[in-house]
């Protein structure tokens, strides 16, 4: 593996995979945990509870949209952080979503499809692992 990719691990929880990631918002950075990598997901979304915690809250530039998924409708908040960190592999200014996340089981987020492309994101079941790469 060169310089440019990171491998990282994930822990399969009812066959599905949760990572650690540290988020970075006004320079403030926070770890969130049980963070589900989602291929079923578009966006990226964590739990507007959770982010509370480290004082991130709607904000007047916040946009509020209507997503679509699996258990209906639901509306959250699109807002602009500085970055997240899964591993060593940082993400600048990410666009994620921001919502209840009332799934019925511990889960602080989901990281979808935006950030699998942006990171070129390769995920191997066999070896509970993930191929990051790093931005250029």
């Amino acid at each position: 593996m060169d310089g440019s990719q990171s491998l990282i691990h994930f822990e399969l929880r009812n066959k599905l995979p949760f990572i650690s990631i540290t988020a970075v918002h006004r320079g403030i950075e926070f770890r969130i945990d049980h963070v589900l990598v989602d291929t079923g997901s578009a966006a990226t979304i964590f739990s507007s509870d959770y982010l509370r915690k480290f004082g991130i809250d709607s904000e007047p530039e916040d946009k509020v949209r209507k997503i679509v998924g699996v258990g209906g409708n639901e509306y959250v908040i699109e807002k602009r952080i500085d970055a997240l960190i899964i591993d060593d592999v940082s993400i600048e200014d990410c666009i994620i979503q921001v919502g209840d996340m009332d799934y019925g089981f511990g889960i602080n987020g989901i990281i979808g499809g935006d950030l699998f492309m942006r990171t070129k994101m390769v995920i191997d079941y066999e070896k509970c692992a993930i191929l990051l790469q790093h931005s250029s």
